[in-house]
């Protein structure tokens, strides 16, 4: 089944250059680049599709990672099921 993942990021000074997902499963580690799917690289959304075919005992382990125009990068940590459907999650 293919995933969608939506991300809204913003940097108030220096573009975003890159949003990476990393999803880590039972039986293997994948990285997606995010796309800039509307907005501007300043506060916009992001983007990427997978096809899921592994779980990681049903949950799954995303990291993402931004990295604007001057290399500083900021990263979450999330878990989600697949039973998910049109979740939105808002790390603190």
């Amino acid at each position: 089944e293919n995933q969608t993942l939506s991300v809204d990021a913003q940097d108030s000074s220096n573009p975003i250059t890159a949003i990476v997902a990393t999803v880590r499963t039972d039986k293997e580690v994948n990285n997606y680049p995010l796309n800039l799917s509307s907005g501007s690289a300043l506060q916009g959304s992001w983007t990427a599709t997978w096809k899921a075919n592994d779980s990681h005992e049903q949950v799954y382990n995303l990291s993402l990672v931004a990295t604007n125009q001057s290399g500083q990068t900021s990263r979450v940590d999330v878990a989600f099921e697949l039973s998910l459907k049109n979740a939105r999650i808002q790390p603190q």
